[in-house]
């Protein structure tokens, strides 16, 4: 973690922080830019090792069960308390999870013992349940080993834009940049917590 804040703290000195078209780089504590630091890229961190450790579908990712007809539907559990631990919105889950609307729709006319035959990604695809064919928060079907903050921009007084660049590292340690995402975060009460991210 000290190693993560002091090179954050490094980095925030080149943020184009702005609002309303000026600088405001004393509008943003660097407490709360730690923060949102270690929101952000501990999320992508997380995420990363899932992904190392093949354990995304079995600990993060929708999982698929029988319901109570003994149809298919999808399990968020896991989803939303991932989602939950890197302080997104609970406004932000429910419309990830609406997200899947049409998947879950299908899924009600397949009888359990009848999905548990699918072999074929084919076979997902048309129902739109194809999601672990991709990985959701990069938009891409390769893995990452990591994320950096790169630009932190204030909208309002408790609105910030982030911007984080996906990497992975060659043998030689040198980082391959080759993607990013745009995070929106809000405050409140409780502190900074992100509420969308595209």
């Amino acid at each position: 973690m000290t190693r993560l804040i002091t090179g954050f703290v490094i980095i925030l000195i080149g943020f184009n922080l702005t609002a309303n078209g000026q600088s405001k780089l004393t509008k943003i504590s660097i407490n709360d830019s730690v923060k949102i630091q270690t929101r952000i890229v501990g999320f992508y961190i997380w995420y990363a090792d899932l992904i190392k450790r093949q354990k995304l579908n079995k600990e993060f990712n929708p999982t698929f069960k029988k319901d109570a007809n003994g149809m298919t539907t999808l399990d968020f559990t896991k989803y939303a308390a991932g989602l939950r631990k890197y302080d997104f919105t609970e406004d932000f889950i429910n419309r990830k999870i609406k997200g899947f609307t049409t998947c879950v729709d299908n899924l009600q006319a397949i009888p359990y013992d009848t999905f548990l035959a699918f072999k074929d990604i084919d076979q997902l695809e048309e129902i739109k349940c194809d999601f672990a064919n991709v990985y959701e928060w990069t938009k891409s079907m390769n893995p990452l080993d990591g994320a950096e903050l790169i630009k932190l921009d204030k909208i309002d007084k408790n609105t910030m834009e982030a911007k984080v660049r996906f990497y992975n590292s060659a043998p030689d340690g040198v980082k391959q940049y080759w993607g990013s995402a745009t995070v929106t975060i809000i405050q409140f009460r409780t502190g900074w917590m992100i509420n969308d991210l595209k």
